[in-house]
């Protein structure tokens, strides 16, 4: 299959996970949980929310617009490692450190999720060593 393709169904699933990121807030009830921890701990916690939703969209954009970036030698062979490691790791921490009690609650979504940081990490790291 041509890669720039897969590039680009990875950024597709980047988007929907960046959408699912302003979903996943009320689902969690992040306002409530938040209201009762120290105002500096809540700011905090936002701004790394946003910061966690803008990376990913542009991680979303970048596939989606120069698919052809992550098959270059050098620099895009460097971001491949990076975005293959980065949801690789993201793939274990819903795995191993994340409650399994709210994991369950959330089953369908769990699964959706760890599917997805699956398959990102290991293209991104098969795009990286195996081309």
């Amino acid at each position: 299959m041509d890669l720039e393709l897969l590039i680009r169904f990875a950024g597709v699933g980047l988007a929907l996970i960046a959408v699912a990121n302003l979903i996943v807030p009320r689902m969690l009830d992040y306002a409530g949980n938040l209201a009762r921890v120290d105002r500096m701990f809540g700011q905090v916690f936002r701004v790394h929310a946003a910061y966690t939703v803008v990376t990913v969209a542009g991680m979303a954009i970048l596939c989606l617009w120069r698919p052809d970036f992550f098959l270059t030698d050098g620099v895009g062979r460097g971001v491949c490692v990076f975005m293959g490691l980065y949801w690789g790791s993201r793939f274990l921490l819903q795995m191993v450190y994340y409650d399994r009690r709210v994991r369950r609650q959330f089953r369908g979504w769990d699964v959706a999720f760890g599917l997805g940081f699956f398959s990102l990490g290991a293209g991104f790291m098969t795009i990286a060593f195996l081309r």
